[in-house]
C-alpha cells in the first residue's frame, strides 16, 4: 500500500513568497490529517531565523491555524509593488509543465489587485516560447482558455491528445475535407430541390379530398369509363 507521503516544504525566510509557502502546508496539513496545534507546530519546524523569532513572540500551543496564517501574512506579506513585480519576473521554465506554471501565477493573482485582463496578459506573455505564439494566435480571452489552450498544445506535442482535444481542434480548424463535404451535401440539396420542382404536374393544384357523390359514380348498369369492355 502507498504511503501518503509528506510534500517537500523549503524553510520559510523573510522575503520569500509567505502565501505560496503557507499554500504548501495547508495541502501537507490536509494530505495528513494535522489537527491545528501539530500544524503549527509542523510550520515552526520549517522557519529561518527571522520567522522564527516572530513565531516564538506571537504563537504558543494554543495558536489555532488560521489566526496563525494570518498573522504570518500580516508580518510577512509582500507590498502589491513587490507583488508585481514578482509576477512579471515569474516565467514558464521550458521543463516545466502548463498546469504548474498556471497553480503558481494564479498563487501570485491572488495576492494582487490587477484586473482580469491584466493578469490574462501576464500569463500569455510569460509562457515559454514554444507555446507562447500559438496560444496568442488562438486569441484567448480569459485566463481559463489561456491554460486550456497552452494545455492542448503541450499535450499534442507530447503525443497525448485525447478524443476530446481532437474534437477541439476540429472546431477550431476545420479541414479542407469537411468544407467540401459540407459544400458537396448543399449541391445535392439544391439538385433534388430543382428536379422535384420540374416534375410533371408539379405546378397542378393539389384538390381536397372530398366525398364522392352521385354523378361521380357509375350509375347501376352503367359502366364506367375505365371499366373493361364486356366479353359476349
Amino acid at each position: 500500500m502507498a504511503q501518503n507521503r509528506k510534500p517537500r516544504i523549503d524553510i520559510f525566510e523573510h522575503g520569500h513568497n509567505v502565501s505560496l509557502w503557507l499554500h504548501r502546508l495547508n495541502t501537507a496539513r490536509q494530505m495528513q490529517g494535522w489537527p491545528d496545534t501539530v500544524a503549527v507546530a509542523e510550520a515552526s519546524l520549517l522557519m529561518g531565523d527571522v520567522p522564527l523569532t516572530w513565531f516564538l513572540t506571537h504563537c504558543n500551543q494554543d495558536t489555532a491555524w488560521d489566526d496563525f496564517q494570518e498573522g504570518m501574512r500580516q508580518r510577512f506579506g509582500d507590498s502589491e509593488q513587490t507583488i508585481m513585480a514578482r509576477i512579471q519576473h515569474r516565467k514558464h521554465r521550458e521543463d516545466e509543465s502548463v498546469q504548474s506554471y498556471a497553480d503558481d501565477m494564479n498563487m501570485m493573482f491572488a495576492q494582487s489587485v490587477l484586473p482580469e485582463a491584466m493578469k490574462r496578459d501576464l500569463l500569455l506573455e510569460n509562457l515559454k516560447p514554444s507555446l507562447r505564439k500559438q496560444v496568442m494566435l488562438s486569441i484567448p480571452t480569459t485566463i481559463d482558455e489561456v491554460i486550456t489552450n497552452a494545455t492542448f498544445l503541450e499535450e499534442k506535442f507530447a503525443g497525448i491528445t485525447p478524443e476530446k482535444l481532437k474534437v477541439w481542434e476540429q472546431q477550431r480548424n476545420p479541414s479542407k475535407g469537411d468544407q467540401v463535404d459540407r459544400l458537396t451535401r448543399a449541391m445535392d440539396k439544391m439538385c433534388i430541390a430543382f428536379t422535384n420542382a420540374n416534375r410533371p404536374g408539379s405546378n397542378d393544384r393539389a384538390m381536397p379530398n372530398r366525398p364522392a357523390n352521385n354523378t361521380d359514380r357509375p350509375r347501376q348498369g352503367q359502366r364506367g369509363p375505365d371499366a373493361p369492355a364486356l366479353q359476349c
